[in-house]
């Protein structure tokens, strides 16, 4: 019927920068960013893909606004399927591996944002079945945000680091492959989004 509005297939959030520009530049559909109005967030969409955030060193305030509000906010857009953005920060810092089965308490969070970040997952959950929650290690791609391994990459900067730290990265072309595969298999639930192993700065710094 012609003047009928359809809610586009994807919402990407976080549209301005990071994995969010990216993964909207591919999927396409709408974006929501600070810039944009709130008419957007509120219409939805067959999927929201949620990567906006606070960044990781966020205080209380920002964290609460920016994560755990802004995602309570878009889990009452109409939508059938929310994907979340979290991190591999929600998990103690002890040195072992983390399976995606655990559900750490926010008590563990080492920060505000990791706090935020395990309070939103939490929500997404209680909002019913049809999600799928990814938490990412450091993400790399065209749009990154400057962390000391893309720091380091693309510009001659000294670091602070020993060549033995150690990242764990992932693609954002891994992302976007992994969220179409679930889409397409109908996937739910919480998956770590990591290397199969880490790499050291000075590895790093070789390639």
């Amino acid at each position: 019927m012609s003047g009928v509005k359809t809610r586009p297939e994807f919402l990407v959030t976080g549209i301005r920068g990071g994995l969010g520009r990216f993964l909207h530049e591919r999927l396409g559909g709408a974006g929501l960013s600070r810039e944009t109005g709130p008419e957007i967030e509120r219409a939805g969409a067959d999927a929201i893909v949620h990567c906006a955030s606070a960044g990781s060193r966020c205080d209380e305030e920002e964290a609460r606004r920016d994560i755990l509000e802004l995602t309570i906010r878009l889990l009452a857009a109409p939508h059938s399927f929310f994907v979340y953005i979290s991190t591999v920060d929600v998990y103690p810092k002890d040195g072992r591996t983390h399976g995606e089965d655990e559900r750490p308490g926010p008590e563990s969070a080492s920060s505000p944002y990791a706090r935020s970040k395990l309070l939103a997952e939490e929500a997404v959950r209680s909002a019913g079945p049809a999600h799928l929650i990814l938490r990412p290690g450091s993400l790399l791609g065209a749009y990154a945000r400057p962390s000391s391994l893309v720091r380091a990459a693309r510009e001659d900067c000294a670091l602070e680091l020993s060549g033995d730290s150690e990242f764990n990265c992932v693609r954002h072309e891994d992302v976007l492959a992994f969220l179409r595969a679930a889409l397409r298999e109908g996937l739910r639930g919480t998956y770590n989004a990591v290397s199969a192993k880490n790499v050291t700065l000075a590895e790093a710094a070789a390639l």
